[in-house]
């Protein structure tokens, strides 16, 4: 089983402002998405395509920048690029949906680039992930799709308060009870057939919950996970304090 890659990176990221994209935030020497391409690839994942809607520009300009894609006046081309360290030719897809849709919609218009099955990745979200293992934890479960989890603690303190509103308990920044979904959700064929412009996280993913077809891949590794102006600050630190290793560009 050799899946493809849809990656979004079309949001508009309200909670990021000047920041914004959060896909060209820079982790280590290269962007967040270059990052994120480059480990796909790496872990043999060679059919990929970008889902894009705001701040499409910028995201085909960094692109260009770094050997992707070819530009001619304002068009981009896609263009082949030899990784000697993968050693296969990668094929890099843009799928445009616009500003207006949704992330599922820009999943349904870029399906038909890729074929399944097929991982759906965040633009935000960077993981030392095996796709073996993922691939693996997949077909032994006979599911539909499988999603990455990885348990997670809390960005605020929780508290535990009686009756009286006497508080009983505190604990800053706790581990939730329930892992939290990082991506990287592999989808089968009858999975991606299933998929509607109502969501994937809000329809299709607790429909097959409901249903018992869908698996979970537990990630216990690196993650870098950027939604706010202090993620960028704490990768920053973490690249500074060489916690980041595993990245393929280094």
């Amino acid at each position: 089983m050799t899946p493809s890659a849809l990656i979004l990176c079309g949001g508009e990221g309200r909670r990021m402002g000047a920041l914004n994209p959060k896909a060209l935030i820079p982790v280590g020497p290269r962007a967040l998405i270059i990052q994120l391409i480059g480990h796909l690839i790496n872990n043999g994942v060679v059919d990929i395509c970008l889902c894009l809607g705001h701040y499409s520009d910028a995201i085909l300009d960094c692109l260009a920048k770094n050997g992707w894609l070819r530009q001619k006046g304002t068009n981009y081309y896609r263009q082949q690029r030899h990784l000697g360290a993968v050693g296969r030719s990668p094929r890099l897809h843009i799928s445009n949906a616009g500003v207006n849709a949704t992330a599922a919609q820009r999943l349904l218009v870029a399906r038909k680039l890729v074929q399944p099955p097929t991982i759906v990745c965040y633009g935000d979200t960077l993981a030392d992930i095996s796709i073996k293992k993922l691939i693996l934890r997949h077909q032994n479960s006979s599911a539909d799709a499988t999603v990455t989890v990885a348990r997670s603690r809390s960005p605020y303190g929780h508290v535990t308060i009686s009756d009286r509103n006497i508080v009983t308990a505190f604990r800053e920044k706790p581990m939730l009870g329930s892992p939290v979904n990082l991506g990287f959700i592999l989808l089968g064929s009858d999975a991606l057939d299933r998929l509607t412009p109502e969501g994937l996280e809000t329809s299709l993913l607790p429909q097959l919950a409901t249903e018992r077809r869908l698996a979970a891949y537990e990630h216990k590794g690196s993650l870098v996970r950027i939604t706010d102006p202090a993620d960028v600050v704490h990768a920053e630190q973490r690249w500074s304090s060489g916690d980041l290793s595993w990245l393929p560009f280094c």
